[in-house]
């Protein structure tokens, strides 16, 4: 990413988004090994685990909503474009 800007946003987001689905880590480099271990673990690997969370997430985000805790704002830039639909 060639912005140090977007760059530092994109982190931002992605912390929020493995805080949101609860994976564990002290780290954020933590959080996205252990997030990428469930995926593509070598005795069982499980490439559903992505989606899961993904949807999880979006759930989250729709209950934020509901609660007016957050703006719609908020939640578009959040959200992959997959799901604005």
């Amino acid at each position: 990413i060639p912005s140090k800007g977007t760059k530092k946003e994109y982190l931002i987001r992605l912390r929020y988004f493995f805080d949101a689905i609860h994976v564990p880590g002290k780290t954020l480099a933590d959080q996205a090994s252990n997030f990428l271990y469930q995926i593509a673990a070598a005795a069982n690997p499980n490439p559903k685990y992505g989606q899961d969370c993904l949807q999880k997430f979006k759930g989250y985000l729709k209950e934020r909503f509901d609660n007016r805790e957050a703006a719609v704002s908020k939640i578009t830039c959040l959200l992959p474009s997959c799901f604005m639909k």
